[in-house]
């Protein structure tokens, strides 16, 4: 099973033109329990670092625990439970039953594969020869 989702997400990294409505989507804030909660903004930086620590790949076998995405951001514990929170209700991740462990869904793969894909090679380009 984990070389299936393995697999998956090595054959994602090839193909990002699926994902490229679900960036949008990932955008627009969501509603939960009569709060507004914002979307992901590739722009932000916070918001970028979290997505590209998400991107590495680390936690696809066995799963994105709080203590692995908070060494790779440098950020405590409760900030990453809180980004958890935030990113489950986004639809980015989801939880493995009766553990602390997180997986990217496939709309997760999805929107961070096409959004850091299209960020690299289009935006970022296209800045550098306004400038």
């Amino acid at each position: 099973m984990a070389n299936m989702r393995y697999l998956a997400f090595a054959f994602e990294l090839s193909d990002p033109s699926a994902g490229v409505e679900d960036v949008l989507k990932l955008s627009l804030p969501v509603k939960n329990k009569g709060r507004s909660v914002r979307g992901v903004s590739l722009f932000f930086k916070s918001d970028l670092e979290v997505v590209l620590a998400l991107a590495r790949g680390e936690g696809v076998i066995c799963g994105i625990t709080n203590k692995l995405l908070g060494g790779v951001l440098g950020r405590g514990l409760a900030e990453v439970s809180g980004l958890f929170g935030w990113m489950r209700l986004l639809g980015l991740i989801g939880r493995l039953v009766n553990s602390f462990k997180y997986y990217l869904t496939g709309f997760g793969r999805r929107v961070i594969l096409s959004g850091a894909k299209f960020r690299e090679l289009v935006v970022i380009p296209s800045l550098a020869g306004v400038l």
